[in-house]
This record gives structure tokens, C-alpha cells and sequence, in this order.
């Protein structure tokens, strides 16, 4: 009888919550153009100070680890995007046995319709994940549950946002002054000594 119960209630749960398309470009070409990310992560009710500190350094390290700049506070305010990496963590009241929910989010200010800005608006999220874990390892199955939504939002935004390598980037090819090539026509690398 549990087993059909639990059954039941896993296929409910597939249903209720579809896997989403690997790389969304709906949502990815709205992070099309930003000059990088600052970092907001929520206060943690039922958590520390610590552990958000915690997941600030996670996110920002990230970010910084697949060549995403970090925008400051003040470039934040300054950007005309005002965009940001949004980490929230809810926990369940402290037991033995902890309910936590992670929830990661690109928002950015928008234009609405009427003409006015809108600041705050959630343009990129990844699947929420939640699940029960023993207040003991509650920190690190947190850690473990965000390391991949970090993941998946690093590599949509430079899907948008493609970095040409230095040894790629087009380089201007320089006019040569015909006179020279009178004077010298010889190359340089045939030159003896």
C-alpha cells in the first residue's frame, strides 16, 4: 500500500513539474548584452548569517570562475540593466529533519508596456529544488543542491553572451606603405646578418 502511495505521488510530482528544455533561449536572450552580475542573496529564515555568507562566496566564485564579471554595488546602480544573480533559501523550522527549498533567478529591470521601468524582474530562473535533509548536513546538501543551478545559469549567460578568445578576436590588417616595399622588398626573414 506505500509503495503504490509513494508511486503515485512520484508520478504526480513528474507531471506537476516537467523537465525543461535543456538552454531555454526564450530566457536566455533576455541575459543578451549584460555587462556582467552582482550577487543578492536573501536572508535565510530559520538559518544563519554564515550560511548566507556562504552561498554569497559560492555564487560570486562561480561567476567569477566562468569569466563573469561582478558588478559592484555602485556599478549595479549605474547599469542601465540593474542585474543581478538572486539566491533564495528557505528552511523549515529547526528539527531533526529539515525541509529546505533553493531557488536561483537572473533578474534585471524591464520596461513594461505603459512606457515605465520595473525593477526586480525575475527574466531567468533555474528548476527550484527542494528536499529533506538532517539539520546536521543541512549546509552542505544546500551547497550541493545550488552548485549546479549556479551551473546552468554561468553557462546560459555565456551562451548569451559569448566570449571571443584573445587569440580568435579579428585583428585590423595594417595597410602597408607601398614606398616601403620599394625601399625594402626583401622580408625580414631572408635577411643575412
Amino acid at each position: 500500500m506505500r509503495l503504490t502511495i509513494v508511486l503515485v505521488v512520484g508520478v504526480c510530482l513528474l507531471l506537476a513539474f516537467p523537465a525543461e528544455a535543456d538552454g531555454d533561449d526564450l530566457y536566455r536572450d533576455t541575459l543578451v548584452g549584460l555587462p556582467g552580475l552582482a550577487v543578492v542573496v536573501e536572508n535565510i529564515s530559520n538559518g544563519s548569517d554564515a550560511l548566507r555568507d556562504e552561498i554569497s562566496v559560492m555564487a560570486e566564485l562561480a561567476l567569477r570562475s566562468a569569466g563573469i564579471r561582478v558588478l559592484t554595488r555602485d556599478e549595479l546602480i549605474r547599469s542601465p540593466a540593474v542585474a543581478y544573480l538572486y539566491v533564495r533559501v528557505g528552511l523549515g523550522a529547526p528539527r531533526a529533519m529539515q525541509i529546505y527549498t533553493v531557488e536561483v533567478e537572473i533578474r534585471q529591470s524591464v520596461t513594461l508596456a505603459n512606457g515605465r521601468r520595473a525593477y526586480g524582474a525575475s527574466t531567468w530562473n533555474a528548476p527550484n529544488s527542494f528536499g529533506i535533509a538532517h539539520e546536521a548536513s543541512i549546509n552542505a546538501v544546500i551547497r550541493q543542491s545550488l552548485a549546479p543551478m549556479l551551473d546552468r545559469a554561468c553557462n546560459d549567460f555565456l551562451k548569451a553572451n559569448p566570449r571571443t578568445p584573445p587569440s580568435l578576436k579579428p585583428t585590423s590588417a595594417r595597410k602597408r606603405d607601398p614606398k616601403i616595399e620599394e625601399v625594402d622588398p626583401e622580408p625580414v626573414s631572408n635577411a643575412q646578418p
